[in-house]
């Protein structure tokens, strides 16, 4: 098993927009550089595995769990048009992995 935690990572945060009525866009206005933080998030995987071992090679089979606990890791963010309102952008949610290994 591993557990993990990680901070989150810096990133500039963003102070508000302004419209463009040349361009017709929203231009954002940032704040101070890396003056923010991801949330930080934890996370705990498993694996078991069994290894059989014939006479020439070997079979693995295991089974791998990351994230056992749905933990919600947020990798960035994103905004809308007008740069208002600020998601997370998630990454990975709960994982099964299958797999099968063969060593000659």
């Amino acid at each position: 098993g591993r557990y993990r935690f990680v901070t989150g990572t810096p990133l500039t945060p963003l102070e508000g927009s302004f419209y463009d009525a040349i361009s017709d866009r929203y231009t954002p206005i940032a704040g101070p550089t890396l003056g923010a933080r991801l949330p930080a998030f934890n996370q705990l995987d498993l694996r078991v595995d069994k290894t059989f071992a014939f006479n020439l090679w070997k079979l693995t089979l295991y089974l791998d769990v990351q994230n056992v606990y749905d933990s919600t890791s947020a990798e960035g963010v994103i905004y809308s048009y007008d740069y208002k309102r600020p998601q997370y952008l998630n990454g990975l949610p709960f994982l099964p992995i299958v797999g099968v290994r063969g060593d000659f």
